[in-house]
């Protein structure tokens, strides 16, 4: 369903071809047809700044028509995704990260001056030299891994051991002759091609080197820029998509394709959508297991009970405010900050549009004030509706009176311009192909205005 784009990757390469150095750090086998990670890691020079970059992939994006529905601004990088729908109504995509040089908080690790100077030209990219992209590995891991991937532990005693002029001349213009013995002795003594290398022996030892090489105020100002990042810039992190709708509307199984796509990219780590609360926050009815009246109720079939009286409903609705509050500073800010995508299978719209779903018998201006104001805001909230009888087709459970009820209802939340309505009433690859599009397009006018 999903595959790379690989018209963009041929149009982005050409485009940085005519303005600038480039290398692919790693994975670069099969590019640009296909890529067996997640992300393409663009090596450039250090001295270009980021807003040359965004002009390139909005240039790109502006050419193919494709939506740029993520970014991740670093002090080190710029990451983006970029995707589309091809004729055929399939998703392409592509992530890329361009890496100024390469830095850990602030400094520079390994001169990427003397990497681009030689690195070895592939169709119309470049990738390291061998014995670079051991090197490469190999600090890579030590900073941020903290051990060498296993994945690549074979590139790097075959570029250690048959290129090793080239390793040593990249240690030496990087300032970092001490290593070589040890990689050596590391390399030699490792024999089990199953488990990450530990390398935190010299991490420490690597990190005090990299510091009094490069000591000055620049470096001061680089690490405070780092710091700034770390924490500051990634309170702004992170989105939120959200699916709503009656039952029968067909949102759910659309969500699971959308879900499955935004794993596949490595922005999401979701197993599974929440559903109106984070995983890990149960339900009312869970809770309420001392009041048998509450607890048995058929939460499965909402519509079956009874209306609920006001003390009941301020009981709920306290829960929820106080729910959303948690949820937003205990579990959603955190994947926020590591810029994740999260997605919900039902979340506040449902509870103003639909409060009987959740035995909430108050006025719905009430719940629209508040819940926006306590819970976290989705970036897109999706509001799926179909015709009353596709809703009774699909759904047993509705009346026609209800289904046209809950139709007229989810459609009237629609005047907040902060949701996007979807009616869903053909095939669910028609449905997704919508939902893509509106996905996309939401999410590129919110990206487009946060690139300089």
């Amino acid at each position: 369903m999903f595959k790379i784009d690989t018209e963009l990757l041929n149009e982005l390469f050409d485009l940085l071809n005519q303005n600038m150095k480039f290398l692919i750090l790693r994975n670069h086998q099969g590019l640009p047809e296909s890529n067996n990670a997640k992300d393409v890691d663009i090596l450039i020079p250090s001295d270009i700044k980021p807003c040359q970059i965004n002009s390139i992939i909005k240039e790109v994006s502006a050419s193919l028509h494709a939506s740029i529905i993520w970014i991740n601004e670093l002090d080190y990088l710029s990451g983006f995704v970029l995707a589309r729908q091809n004729k055929n109504g399939q998703v392409i995509y592509a992530k890329l990260d361009f890496f100024y040089g390469l830095k850990w908080r602030g400094v520079e690790f390994i001169n990427s001056s003397h990497l681009l100077s030689e690195c070895i030209q592939v169709k119309n990219y470049y990738i390291p030299a061998p014995g670079h992209e051991a090197l490469i590995h190999v600090l890579n891991g030590a900073l941020y891994g903290k051990s060498i991937n296993k994945k690549y532990k074979h590139l790097i005693q075959q570029g250690y051991f048959e290129h090793s002029l080239q390793f040593k001349e990249l240690l030496a213009s990087s300032g970092l002759n001490f290593l070589n013995d040890e990689v050596n002795e590391l390399l030699a003594n490792d024999t089990n091609d199953k488990q990450p290398v530990s390398i935190l022996a010299f991490r420490s030892k690597l990190i005090k080197v990299l510091i009094k090489e490069q000591f000055s105020f620049g470096l001061i100002g680089a690490f405070l820029k780092s710091a700034r990042t770390e924490y500051i810039t990634r309170r702004k992190f992170g989105y939120l998509l959200s699916f709503s709708g009656p039952d029968g509307a067909g949102k759910s199984s659309i969500m699971e394709s959308v879900l499955e796509f935004f794993q596949l990219t490595g922005i999401c780590k979701q197993e599974v959508a929440h559903h109106f609360l984070p995983v890990g926050i149960p339900p009312l009815h869970r809770l309420l297991k001392f009041n048998k009246k509450l607890s048995k109720q058929n939460y499965t079939q909402p519509y079956s009970e009874k209306p609920v009286g006001k003390i009941s409903s301020v009981i709920r609705f306290i829960y929820y405010v106080l729910a959303f509050i948690f949820a937003k500073y205990k579990y959603l800010k955190p994947q926020f900050k590591q810029n994740e995508v999260v997605v919900f299978d039902r979340y506040y719209p449902d509870l103003i549009a639909d409060p009987t779903r959740a035995r909430l018998s108050l006025n719905r201006k009430v719940l629209a004030n508040v819940f926006p104001r306590v819970a976290a805001i989705p970036d897109v909230a999706l509001i799926f509706v179909a015709e009353p009888h596709i809703l009774i087709e699909r759904k047993g459970e509705l009346s026609g009176d209800k289904a046209k009820k809950l139709v007229a209802e989810y459609k009237g939340i629609c005047s907040d311009k902060n949701y996007t309505l979807l009616e869903n009433n053909g095939s669910l690859s028609q449905g997704l192909s919508v939902c893509f599009s509106l996905l996309f397009e939401v999410l590129n006018m919110k990206n487009i205005k946060k690139l300089k």
